[in-house]
């Protein structure tokens, strides 16, 4: 009876620790996707304001970052 328990005690962290590195790398991943784009606008605004050669930016969405990104290049 202890053993089946112990068992399903080490199981059970072992999915839990499977998921929580799951999930973690899924953040990771959703995160880089949503700052990117806008990392790529900053310097293309710092680089602008120091009066340094014109960056354009290259846009795949059409969401509010892609407008922004239209934006800045017209």
């Amino acid at each position: 009876m202890d053993s089946q328990l112990g068992e399903i005690r080490r199981l059970s962290y072992m999915i839990g620790s499977f998921c929580i590195i799951l999930i973690a790398l899924l953040i990771w991943i959703v995160t880089t996707k949503l700052t990117g784009p806008l990392v790529k606008i900053a310097g293309a605004a710092a680089s602008f304001s120091e009066d340094k050669e014109y960056e354009t930016i290259v846009v795949k969405t059409n969401d509010e970052i892609g407008i922004l990104s239209h934006s800045f290049n017209a």
